[in-house]
């Protein structure tokens, strides 16, 4: 991926993470809930090798659930955190309704 797109996301992310003043409260009981569904989700989605699994595999809930990371060790394209919600059975607006 290029830089510029790469640098893109990251302020994207930071963005993201940064509430705005009517941006719904965080629900930490659904961002709980959410990161073991992401992580089932993922096991399945990733497509990286075992070892590479067993090292980097597993979810992170930042900013009391306002962010989740999820590490792949196949990596993530544009469509991946759309498809891993959607494998965990919720809708982006879910997560946006939760404060996620």
């Amino acid at each position: 991926m290029p830089v510029d797109v790469q640098i893109k996301a990251i302020g994207y992310m930071m963005s993201m993470q940064s509430p705005l003043p009517n941006d719904p409260t965080i629900d930490t009981e659904f961002a709980k809930t959410l990161s073991v569904e992401l992580e089932k989700a993922a096991n399945a989605f990733d497509k990286g090798s075992g070892s590479e699994k067993a090292r980097l595999h597993r979810t992170e809930i930042i900013a009391s659930g306002r962010r989740i990371d999820v590490l792949l060790a196949s990596g993530c394209e544009s469509r991946t955190p759309r498809g891993l919600v959607t494998r965990a059975g919720k809708q982006l607006s879910d997560l946006y309704a939760h404060g996620v």
